[in-house]
């Protein structure tokens, strides 16, 4: 048990740090527009787009790691994503946010393709199950524990992006430092939804259940409590604690 997570610790060292940054965000940005008065319906119209980044990302993300490799492309990945953060700053309307939301949702997949492939590639059959436990683990541990971020006082509404924008930079480092070989890059088998569908319906069928419900969560979920006025420590409680 302790050599598998010796052997990974560099990637699971990266994917916490990343989380620290990238979990928050989406509370704090709800929080920020729900403060401006913007709509709860837009509102989670801009929150959705991190996840349809998720699902137009792999595209382009499985074409950049056959380019230059999975290293290259997790560093090409966080530090977009940590220029993006900053860009909050600088425009703050709704409608940039909503872009900001689909290309953070693209690193942010992309990210997790470079390391949960760099993972199953150095897993065996014996101990998969228990290296994606650690990996699990990393994920959503540190996103609620990064929802206490939220805490420190932002008089100057800035602050908190760029804690968030300097995590997510950080968590290049182990990444582009890892002795680990990294995956072979191999000709990937086209693989349709329908060909899944047919595959495991019910596998699908709770897997989008459970998207549909844990992402209306953490986008709409601050907005909940603020509307009904929990403070920000109540706030990053009522997050982490379903995160």
């Amino acid at each position: 048990m302790t050599k598998n997570l010796i052997s990974i610790s560099s990637l699971l060292l990266g994917i916490a740090i990343f989380m620290l940054g990238n979990g928050p965000l989406p509370t704090y940005l709800a929080i920020r527009l729900t403060n401006e008065g913007i709509a709860t319906w837009i509102i989670g119209l801009i929150m959705s787009q991190y996840y349809v980044g998720f699902i137009i990302g792999p595209y382009f993300v499985q074409k950049l790691i056959e380019s230059v490799g999975h290293i290259r492309s997790f560093i090409v990945l966080g530090s977009t994503m940590s220029a993006i953060t900053l860009f909050h700053i600088f425009i703050n309307h709704f409608i940039f946010w909503g872009f900001f939301r689909l290309t953070i949702g693209v690193c942010a997949i992309g990210m997790f393709m470079c390391v949960e492939s760099w993972l199953n590639a150095r897993a065996t059959n014996n101990n998969r199950g228990q290296v994606f436990s650690y990996y699990i683990i990393a994920v959503y541990l540190f996103s609620g524990i990064g929802q206490f971020i939220l805490q420190i006082p932002d008089e100057r509404d800035f602050m908190i992006f760029i804690i968030f924008s300097i995590l997510m930079s950080f968590a290049i480092i182990p990444i582009a430092l890892t002795k680990l070989p990294p995956p072979e890059i191999i000709n990937i088998e086209k693989f349709s939804l329908m060909k899944l569908w047919n595959k495991s319906p019910t596998g699908m069928t709770f897997a989008l259940m459970g998207g549909v419900v844990s992402g209306a969560f953490y986008s709409i979920g601050p907005v909940f409590a603020q509307l009904n006025n929990f403070d920000k420590n109540t706030t990053a409680l009522f997050i982490s604690s379903v995160t």
